[in-house]
């Protein structure tokens, strides 16, 4: 295993002179308020938080990340929330974890008397809490467990003659209602548990007479998914299932088989505890050599490999699962088939940060005096693994205390560090994968004592928690965030006129002009600016037109929502507009129009007016719904061809292209900064630091298509279209 001396300096002038911290919100008056939730989808945020350190009384508030512009979504009401996103089940990866695909629902957990007892909707444009369904269970345990590509699902608790059941209820996008009691034989040791989504199935772990398996539940009922290899002695315990990994198949630990009586013979005992897959069908594996004495010809899974008695998945990484395990005093993790120790050491058990991200493993584990000391990066492979020093506090050469949970965000992975001083200090670091070093981008003041694992990526800064040291209250803070979002007022009138604001996207301001808006009274206008990436997008944009290329269609687009759904409104505006929109083109207001998506219909609008100084573009629009999206569009002639400076400054080949791409500069002053592919939507599929003048690009990843990809060096930047294959 390689290891790398890293020699780090914190740079305070930096932090500084570049970033901006802004307390979002916090409690009124004195005392111990407190934060219950917090989620961030696109430019929301969304929160729980007491009101008032007087009362205590808990809010649910909405905000767009400027202090005091945040609404409360249940006024008047007591109530706490705690929100969910659903989850598509055909990108999920390393299930406890998070690292779900979300589309536009959203779904809070209401809290009014102690129990969560009501499931309230967010509407589309994220500003009212709607009550989806009430619930009133006789037993104060109600659980939302889960939340569905197809609805919500929520696991109920209730009772009958007597005895605590649940029942499953699934609430799907076409309005129906489907419930399902799980029958009296599922309670007995231990009651139905580890509820998830997977390839469009709901699936729990429970105990039937003594027997712990996997089991699938629909509207129809409940089936069996794991079943022993041999006998079934009343003393069996049943596969077991843990620790379940949701990637092409359901990846657990499970017991991978059993004793059984061989005749003649003693009684033969085997307890393999493996890693498992199956595909959630009873009969997967049913073809499997039979194990000791028998095969039952039904099991529903596989071993994977004989990890010789796993802990815990990790997660699986170039067809390898990696796993870890208690070995002594330590953990040590490993990656199979083909058994591998990966030499990543971790002397206090169960106490390590990681994340699965770009086909790597990053781990934090924590040693034995109580620091956190190595990051270990590995691809699955013992010479794959390598690790490098954790920055000490350089005042006092003091090492991190506490790390939280990384945070992947674009090529880099950030997380927050506690240094233990004579006061706690507070640093955010970020481990660069193409530079491979770890930075620091920010040192929080004495005051702000960030908690280590709330770390939330928003609008290209962050949002943290933090609890004051004296009297123990949270806050909200936010972190070189953007602000993409705004409410205009209407103040009781039909028409409003002149509201205005600046948003900003990686760095560059583009402006908004409400010149005159017609809506219902009492309404608000909410405008955003999104990219192709947002959950707005993925979530309501049925298909893009069909354009003869639809490189035209800009990647940054506005999103126009009124506040009280089913309702219309006109207006005027005025839009920003800039090259970055659509990559690769010269965008001018001779050559531009406005495409808006509106109830699943695309509209091409004629601009009334174009600047082309301030990058503006007005646009009249009438009876439109509550939620549109409007689009810049490109009516120029797309350049299809290799340009003549391209061809003399660079050599890029072969085009096309299947697993890598060469890049060769021709000139000593033309030195390579970075390599950008986008694809034709305008999104940025890699991105590449090198400071070099030749490269190899990996296009592995990338899907059959055309591509774009944009060289940078210090003075000019240079495009060329793709082919991968």
């Amino acid at each position: 295993m390689k290891t790398k001396l890293l020699l780090f300096t914190f740079f305070l002038t930096f932090v500084t002179t570049k970033a901006q911290l802004v307390l979002l919100d916090e409690p009124q008056s004195e005392g111990i308020g407190t934060v219950y939730s917090l989620a961030v989808y696109d430019n929301d945020i969304l929160y729980t938080m007491v009101k008032n350190n007087t009362t205590l009384l808990p809010g649910v508030f909405l905000s767009n990340g400027v202090p005091g512009e945040k609404i409360e979504l249940l006024p008047g009401s007591t109530a706490r929330a705690y929100f969910s996103t659903n989850v598509s089940g055909d990108a999920v990866r390393l299930y406890k974890d998070g690292n779900y695909t979300t589309t536009k629902a959203i779904y809070a957990g209401v809290v009014n008397t102690g129990a969560l007892n009501q499931v309230y909707k967010l509407n589309n444009s994220r500003s009212l809490l709607i009550p989806e369904n009430t619930f009133k269970p006789t037993v104060s345990n109600f659980n939302m467990q889960l939340v569905t590509n197809d609805g919500l699902v929520t696991i109920d608790t209730i009772q009958e003659n007597l005895i605590n059941k649940l029942v499953v209820r699934h609430f799907k996008k076409d309005g129906n209602q489907v419930n399902f009691t799980l029958p009296e034989s599922f309670y007995g040791e231990n009651s139905p548990n580890s509820f998830f989504k997977w390839n469009d199935k709901l699936f729990f772990r429970a105990q039937v007479s003594g027997e712990l398996d996997l089991y699938e539940v629909d509207a129809l009922g409940t089936r069996r998914v794991t079943q022993n290899k041999v006998s079934k002695p009343t003393s069996f315990k049943g596969v077991s299932p843990k620790s379940f990994l949701l990637d092409d198949y359901i990846y657990f630990i499970g017991r991978d088989g059993f004793y059984t009586n061989v005749v003649p013979g003693p009684v033969e005992r085997n307890y393999p505890v493996n890693i498992c897959f199956s595909n959630g069908d009873i009969d997967f594996g049913s073809t499997e050599t039979a194990i000791n004495n028998g095969d039952d010809g039904s099991l529903g899974y596989k071993s994977f490999s004989d990890a010789d008695s796993p802990d815990n998945i990790l997660g699986k990484i170039n067809e390898k699962i990696i796993y870890f395990k208690q070995d002594g005093f330590s953990k040590k993790f490993y990656s199979i088939p083909n058994l591998e120790d990966l030499e990543i050491d971790a002397p206090q058990i169960d106490v390590f940060q990681y994340v699965q991200y770009q086909k790597k493993l990053y781990v934090f584990p924590k040693v034995g005096f109580g620091f956190y000391e190595d990051l270990f990066i590995s691809d699955g492979t013992k010479s794959g693994t390598r690790k490098m020093f954790i920055p000490r506090y350089i005042a006092t050469s003091t090492p991190a205390k506490n790390i939280g949970k990384i945070v992947p965000v674009g090529d880099r992975l950030y997380f927050l560090a506690e240094y233990s001083l004579s006061e706690k200090k507070h640093l955010l670091l970020a481990y660069d994968i193409n530079e491979d070093s770890i930075k620091l981008v920010y040192q929080f003041p004495n005051d702000v004592k960030p908690n280590v694992n709330f770390l939330y990526p928003y609008n290209n800064g962050f949002i943290v928690r933090s609890r004051e040291t004296i009297n123990s209250e949270e806050k909200i803070y936010t972190l070189n965030a953007e602000i993409r979002a705004k409410i205009f007022n209407n103040s009781g009138s039909k028409t409003t006129r002149k509201n205005n604001t600046t948003f900003t996207y990686n760095s560059k301001t583009y402006h908004v002009d409400a010149n005159s808006i017609t809506f219902n009274e009492n309404d608000q206008l909410k405008v955003q600016l999104l990219d192709t990436l947002s959950n707005q997008f993925k979530g309501n944009i049925i298909n893009l037109p069909n354009n003869e290329n639809k490189a035209r269609i800009s990647s940054l687009f506005y999103a126009v929502n009124t506040l009280k759904e089913n309702n219309t409104f006109s207006a005027s505006l005025t839009l920003g507009f800039d090259d970055d929109m659509i990559e690769n083109i010269n965008l001018t207001g001779d050559n531009i129009t406005i495409l808006a998506y509106d109830n699943n219909n695309w509209t091409e609008i004629t601009p009334q007016s174009f600047n082309n100084n301030s990058k503006t573009v007005t646009i009249n629009v009438s009876d439109f719904t509550s939620e549109v999206f409007f689009f810049v569009k490109y009516n120029g002639v797309l350049s299809t061809g290799i340009s003549a400076i391209i061809k003399d400054n660079f050599s890029i080949y072969p085009n096309p292209a299947t697993s890598f791409i060469n890049i060769k500069s021709k000139s000593i002053d033309q030195e390579i900064q970075s390599v950008e592919v986008f694809n034709l939507l305008g999104k940025k599929v890699i991105h590449q630091k090198n400071k070099t003048f030749n490269t190899i690009l990996n296009t592995s990843s990338l899907s059959k298509g055309i591509y774009f990809i944009k060289l940078k060096t210090k003075s000019q930047q240079f495009t060329k279209k793709i082919i991968i294959e």
